[in-house]
């Protein structure tokens, strides 16, 4: 009986695949068809991205040969930043971050803050999970502060805070503070440095903060 039960078994499977064969074959040349071009797919991005990061490499060892001369050549500065800026246009994850934070941190030097605020913003959206994400906000909203743009001065300093592993989170807050204090928001600084002194209770900025809510009390200007 069992050996009439696996004959049968085996000759329907036999006939299955004698009856639809054409599309079993076509189905693996398909499945063999989609996992090389995979990965010639994967071979062509790794390609790039060791091309990106050698001509990363290269720009930033020419930028440090020039920092480190007395005398720095202006020209050649220019044409590194530019060679910078391209390959974060064009490339994507590391390759993107490093070159958009290096292009970003020579804009910053030369106090060009808008072009600085593009690149940190390019690097921070690359890798938003990266460890340098929060601080590419953070200095996205130092040149916004710089540029007086208060209101996204305060969302970068934000953003950046909301990474608990950021060693400048106290910092970001009593600066989102600071700043929406100047613009007669006190309700909402008051909210920024209560935050700072609840989560680095003890901290210098968390005492400064503290004091500036003490001060907000005693003029009237909080409850």
């Amino acid at each position: 009986m069992e050996q009439t039960e696996k004959k049968t078994l085996s000759d329907y499977i036999g006939g299955f695949i004698v009856s639809y064969r054409k599309p079993i074959i076509g189905l693996l040349i398909f499945i063999f068809a989609a996992a090389l071009a995979t990965g010639i797919v994967l071979s062509v991005l790794s390609a790039q991205k060791k091309a990106g990061l050698i001509k990363f490499d290269a720009l930033e060892f020419e930028y440090n040969k020039i920092q480190d001369a007395e005398n720095g050549n202006e020209d050649k500065k220019n044409e590194i930043s530019a060679g910078l800026k391209a390959l974060a246009e064009k490339s994507s994850g590391i390759v993107r971050t490093r070159a958009a934070m290096l292009a970003a941190d020579i804009a910053f030097k030369d106090k060009n803050w808008e072009e600085s605020r593009t690149y940190w913003l390019l690097a921070a959206e690359s890798q938003k999970k990266s460890y340098t994400a929060p601080l590419c906000f953070y200095n996205a909203a130092v040149c916004s502060d710089e540029m007086g743009d208060s209101e996204k001065a305060v969302l970068y300093f934000t953003t950046a805070s909301q990474n608990a592993d950021f060693p400048l989170v106290s910092r970001a807050l009593f600066n989102a503070g600071r700043i929406e204090e100047s613009r007669s928001n006190y309700a909402q600084a008051a909210e920024y440095y209560q935050k700072l002194n609840d989560s680095y209770s003890g901290t210098d900025w968390a005492d400064l903060g503290k004091s500036r809510v003490i001060a907000l009390r005693a003029s009237g200007k909080i409850e």
